[in-house]
């Protein structure tokens, strides 16, 4: 069992009206995760609430911090576990020779020298967990502890429950109860944290985009997660959430010009910096759902950041 920690982050984003975004009779809103901080957003903050208190506790002097290429999380822990005094040592996948790096990877090179940003051939990188576990392992990183992608361990978990909290209050604050959320999931860890820290109260229900693993991996994942923090009953699948994947460039990472002239124009219409990624994907993917599930009410989207990886697509954006 893992028990929250004293933490010096307390925060609260706003919420933002989407006028015009769906058809009469529904009202969308926005959640700005996105407005936390540059390069860190709400959501990576409420995973190193938990976590990075935990490993300073626990005596840490390393961490080997598992993501993909031009990951936002990577960006965000190295940040925070510098401030903490623990050394971040990146693993990733190796990048396609005739690929330029992404602003994120600028990000880490100015962050981390190079003897710490460590790499795996693509077909090793399934291997990755164990591989990581074992340069934890190399006499020249002290104290050192692995981090897996998307911080999917008990602390992470158990820090984005805070994603539920701040829903409700969101909700406290208009007067008002969202019927659907949708949040995009990745590994997962916010979104079955969000929805841990809400069972067992008036909830809206959830609408959970699958952007990185499958459905059963999501499921098996939660499962994994109510059993770090002791939770009995788990959320009704099809009654608390439901799973949705992309119906456009499903794939992860996989980009159109559908999909970049939709970003172009939520940012000229909206004022909204969204990456194809993710966040992009999640606002087309809402804006599809709603009138194909018959959705009403107030709506809510959580923005959960990631326009840091925009520069590598900016060539694509401003085309006419």
């Amino acid at each position: 069992m893992v028990h929250l920690l004293p933490d010096g982050w307390h925060f609260q984003p706003r919420v933002m009206a989407l006028p015009g975004f769906a058809q009469a009779g529904v009202r969308t809103w926005v959640l700005r995760d996105d407005e936390t901080g540059f390069a860190i957003s709400a959501g990576k903050l409420r995973k190193y609430q938990t976590l990075v208190p935990r490993l300073v506790q626990s005596g840490f002097k390393t961490a080997i911090l598992i993501g993909g290429q031009n990951s936002n999380n990577l960006v965000g822990l190295a940040q925070t576990l510098l401030e903490a005094g623990i050394r971040p040592v990146t693993l990733q996948p190796e990048a396609h020779a005739k690929v330029q790096p992404g602003f994120n990877q600028s990000l880490l090179q100015l962050l981390l020298p190079a003897e710490d940003r460590l790499s795996l051939p693509l077909a090793q990188w399934r291997d990755a967990l164990a591989r990581a576990h074992d340069i934890a392992q190399q006499s020249r990183f002290d104290a050192a502890v692995v981090i897996p992608e998307g911080c999917f361990m008990p602390e992470g978990v158990l820090g984005s429950q805070g994603l539920a909290k701040a829903i409700e209050a969101a909700q406290s604050r208009l007067g008002l109860q969202f019927t659907h959320v949708f949040v995009d999931a990745g590994t997962g860890t916010s979104a079955i944290g969000m929805l841990l820290g809400a069972a067992g109260s008036p909830f809206p229900k959830a609408e959970i985009v699958l952007l990185g693993e499958g459905p059963e991996k999501f499921r098996e994942r939660m499962s994994r997660a109510a059993g770090w923090l002791g939770k009995h009953t788990l959320p009704v699948e099809n009654h608390d959430f439901r799973l949705h994947r992309p119906g456009n460039a499903a794939a992860f990472g996989a980009v159109n010009r559908t999909l970049l002239q939709f970003v172009k124009e939520m940012a000229r219409n909206h004022g909204l910096l969204l990456d194809p990624i993710y966040t992009g994907k999640l606002f087309f993917e809402a804006r599809r759902l709603i009138p194909e599930l018959s959705l009403t009410g107030d709506i809510l989207i959580v923005h959960s950041g990631g326009a840091n990886s925009l520069p590598g697509f900016m060539d694509a954006l401003l085309k006419p």
